[in-house]
């Protein structure tokens, strides 16, 4: 009876099997280093347009309130912007390497029966003020048009 013993190692089958593998195990951890990566952009993205929303907001309510420019804050209170029809307001602001656009609308809110809230008392009348931001995410447009907002509830009577 003759004995054949392998030589001690590995053969080029299983060599090339692990090789398929470690390379199968690298891709797969690209991929999700590279998904991570791409969100946390999205998402320094999203919170500076936050950011941007809430700040453009408190602007133009300032402004209303302070009659900027005069004539403002009374067509303010006599007139509805209602989304997503012609904005109240409108512009563009930059930050870092990003443009972002808003358009602020203005609407009287209402009661469950129709009336404006507030309506029963002299200058009680509460609008609510919407912002909408949109930018474009990510390098060369990657993500599309991103959009966030913000809304804040304005009573008359914080006029002077």
């Amino acid at each position: 009876m003759v004995c054949v013993r392998r030589a001690p190692g590995l053969s080029l089958i299983e060599v090339v099997l692990s090789l398929a593998l470690l390379a199968m195990a690298s891709l797969a951890l690209t991929t999700v280093c590279l998904s991570g990566l791409r969100m946390n952009r999205k998402s320094l993205g999203e919170t500076s347009a936050a950011a941007v929303a809430e700040a453009e907001l408190g602007r133009a309510v300032s402004r209303m309130l302070e009659d900027q420019p005069r004539g403002s804050r009374e067509l303010f209170w006599k007139e509805d912007h209602p989304y997503p029809g012609q904005p109240w307001s409108s512009g563009n602001t930059t930050v870092g390497n990003t443009t972002y656009s808003f358009q602020v609308y203005s609407e009287t809110v209402t009661s469950a029966s129709g009336s404006s809230l507030g309506s029963l008392a002299t200058n009680n009348t509460v609008k609510r003020v919407d912002i909408e931001v949109s930018w474009w995410g990510g390098q060369r447009g990657q993500y599309g048009q991103l959009k966030a907002g913000d809304f804040r509830l304005v009573n008359q009577g914080e006029t002077p």
